[in-house]
């Protein structure tokens, strides 16, 4: 698989909270790709996808993850990021490691 580029938005670059939702779907929309694509790219079902764009869906899968990321071709680990930030929002007492 080639190496993709990350994808930088100005608001996550200066380290504000973006739910994982709205960032997938400003990618989707940067690469002009419908939901029914990704979909069909990351091997989802239409209505898995669209609850995630929706945001009524949280990404906690690791292959989902991977799926996503091959799928609007962005690398891994920054979706992976978006989700532990997500993660890390939503649980405030949250720490690697604890419990």
């Amino acid at each position: 698989m080639a190496e993709t580029e990350w994808v930088r938005f100005d608001d996550v670059d200066r380290g504000l909270f973006v739910p994982v939702a709205a960032l997938l779907q400003r990618v989707r929309h940067e690469r002009g790709l419908t939901q029914w694509t990704v979909a069909n790219r990351a091997g989802l079902s239409m209505s898995y996808v669209g609850g995630i764009d929706g945001g009524s869906r949280r990404l906690r899968r690791v292959e989902t993850v991977m799926r996503l990321a091959h799928a609007l071709e962005i690398p891994r680990d920054q979706l992976f990021g978006w989700v532990v930030a997500e993660v890390q929002h939503d649980q405030p007492g949250w720490q690697e490691g604890g419990r």
